[in-house]
């Protein structure tokens, strides 16, 4: 009787060479959890889900991607909310899953973890009334939708947040260095960056990657996707289009280290020839940056005045609100 040949289990068949594979690999294990809590929330499988783990591991990205592939409806909220806004939003989104990204503030209102508990109190395939009062009218609606929290902090197991975390899964997020980069080259920058209409190759990004990861060692600190994925890609981007003074890798080093350092591999004079002068290109890009990273109108104009004066000369809040006009125009 001829035996069966014995077939090995597939990770016995990833070789020494295929390091990031296999970290790949174990990032999609772990991401299996996450994504079926996700899926369970937006089918009214169960009322919530509390995702939590450092920043910068793709959290974000993992919640709204798995929501676009279902067709679900649903609503993402970045930042602060007060406890008012909380119930505007449960009530303009009464049907579908709110995303609140960055919310640990709320945690600490009563009044706001009271209404996250009302609306998380509701049985599956049933509807909640609500309501509140907003300018001495009150608005009544039925809250039939699911909440998904993202958050860097675990939520402690005491009083009020006690009962928060009765009425939703919870789950910590930990990836790995080596998970992160590997996600970032052979999936979001496999066919170059940005996705939706890349302007860098995939041997440009593989080539920020490696940088960013060497760095990251050297330096012991933690591999961050908005840094990989956003600022350095961004940065090589500006220095390949000769709109930089350093070198890309002294400005990728300089964000890992939070502070200037010795250019290294920047040229007395700066690699263009040390031209100050700014172009119309660099203020779009500082101004996307700005965008970005602030939703308060003092401190945009604060952050592009400090930006322009820091490469060149201190631009106005005219010329601010020209180049702001001229991105919207582009639709970029």
């Amino acid at each position: 009787m001829k035996r069966k040949k014995k077939i090995p289990p597939v990770n016995a068949m990833l070789t020494p060479l295929d390091p990031e594979l296999a970290a790949l690999a174990s990032l999609d294990q772990k991401l299996l959890v996450a994504r079926d809590r996700i899926r369970q929330v937006a089918r009214d499988e169960t009322p919530g889900f509390y995702w939590h783990g450092r920043a910068g591991t793709g959290k974000t990205h993992t919640v709204l991607e798995t929501l676009k592939d279902m067709g679900a409806k649903y609503a993402y909220e970045k930042g602060y909310v007060t406890p008012q806004g909380l119930l505007e939003l449960l009530e303009k989104h009464h049907n579908e899953v709110l995303v609140l990204d960055d919310v640990s503030a709320i945690f600490s209102d009563k009044k706001g973890v009271q209404f996250l508990l009302a609306a998380l109190g509701r049985m599956s395939g049933q509807a909640l009334p609500m309501g509140y009062v907003r300018q001495g009218k009150e608005i009544r609606f039925d809250f039939t939708g699911g909440i998904i929290c993202i958050s860097n902090l675990a939520v402690e197991n005491k009083g009020m947040l006690g009962a928060f975390k009765s009425r939703v899964r919870t789950l910590q997020h930990s990836p790995s260095d080596q998970m992160l980069v590997a996600l970032s080259r052979h999936r979001i920058c496999c066919k170059g960056w940005p996705a939706n209409q890349p302007k860098l190759t995939a041997d440009e990004c593989n080539d920020v990657i490696a940088w960013v990861w060497a760095e990251s060692q050297r330096l012991k600190v933690p591999v961050d996707l908005r840094v990989l994925l956003e600022k350095s890609m961004a940065d090589f981007l500006a220095w390949r289009e000769k709109q930089t003074e350093a070198h890309w890798h002294d400005l990728v080093t300089t964000t890992l280290e939070e502070e200037v350092t010795t250019l290294n591999h920047t040229p007395p004079g700066g690699v263009n020839g040390g031209v100050r002068k700014t172009t119309k290109e660099q203020e779009q890009q500082i101004v996307r940056a700005i965008l970005a990273e602030f939703t308060e109108r003092a401190d945009r104009i604060r952050a592009w005045k400090e930006r322009t004066k820091a490469i060149g000369k201190e631009k106005s809040e005219r010329a601010f609100e020209r180049r702001w006009g001229e991105i919207k125009a582009l639709g970029s």
